[in-house]
Order: C-alpha cells, then structure tokens, then sequence
C-alpha cells in the first residue's frame, strides 16, 4: 500500500517536474520572440527620431552613421540567428528571423529615402510600403516578390580609374 503510494507520487513528481521543464522552455522561447520585435520596434522608432532631428539640423553624415549603425546590428542578427540552418532544424526561430529582417528592411528603406531616393523608392514598392518618416511594417505572411538587383556591382577597375582621377583632382598634403 505505502510502498504503491510513493511510487505514485514519485511518478506524479516525475511529470510535473517534466512539464515545467517544458513550460519553462517554451515561455523562454516565446517570451526572447516577443523582446526581439519589442526592442526592434523601439530601437527603429528611436532611430528614426534620431535621424531625423539630424536631417533638420543638417548633420546628414551623422544621419547616416547612425543608419549604418542599425545595417550593421541587422548583419550580425541574421549571422547570429543562421536562418540558413534554423529552416531545417526550428522553422519557427527561421521565421522570426525572417520576419523581423524585412521588418528592418522596411525601416532602413525609409530611413535612407533622403539618401538614396531611387533605391528606398523601389524597396518600398516591392513591400508595398509608404515612403512616409515612420517606421513600416509589413504584414506577416506578405509575399515578398522574387529578388531583384537593387545596385549594379562597380568593376573594381572603374572604381580604381575615378580614384586615381580624384587623387589627381586634390591637393597635395
């Protein structure tokens, strides 16, 4: 009877202790997606804040280190998250990534609009986004069209011969 009793309540343990452990995996998981997007959101409504009271005050290089800034927090969050490897082994951990790429990928497209016009005009018309100064969203579940060339790439030469010519252009120090 005792020793029955025990065992039962030893196994009861057993499966409660269980489902915490994957309580507790799971909330982690849901609760590091949702910081991600919220400190995504925060850090893109700062920035554009930011980088527009430097457009106003003229301190456009400053705008424009401070973007970069971003660009470069977004290429080491896609290296870090590895999409590439997450697609096979945690789909939802790949869509995330994903998702909260494109979600930078809009922000960054107006962001740069004052910069680079053209380009930001073209990604904002892929992902049907306004060029209006706030942060975008797209809709998850958008389907974004097939990749095109935003930038043709300079042949190294041609960037050797126009700075050869600029050298030649300034003054000697």
């Amino acid at each position: 009877g005792t020793l029955r009793k025990k065992e039962k309540k030893r196994r009861n343990l057993i499966v409660f202790a269980r489902f915490l452990w994957i309580f507790a995996r799971i909330y982690s998981t849901i609760n590091e997606r949702i910081r991600t997007r919220i400190l995504l959101e925060e850090e893109l409504e700062k920035l554009f804040a930011d980088t527009g009271a430097r457009i106003e005050k003229g301190r456009f290089k400053d705008a424009v280190d401070g973007i970069f800034e971003l660009v470069r927090k977004a290429n080491k969050y896609f290296d870090s998250t590895q999409p590439w490897i997450t697609r096979n082994t945690d789909a939802g951990k790949c869509a995330d990534t994903l998702y909260n790429c494109v979600q930078l990928i809009a922000g960054l497209a107006v962001l740069l609009y004052p910069f680079l016009p053209f380009s930001s005009e073209k990604i904002c018309g892929w992902l049907q986004l306004s060029a209006e100064w706030k942060p975008q969203q797209v809709k998850a579940g958008y389907p974004v069209p097939e990749a095109q060339v935003l930038f043709d790439r300079l042949d190294k030469k041609v960037v050797e011969e126009e700075t050869e010519k600029l050298e030649r252009l300034l003054p000697e120090n």
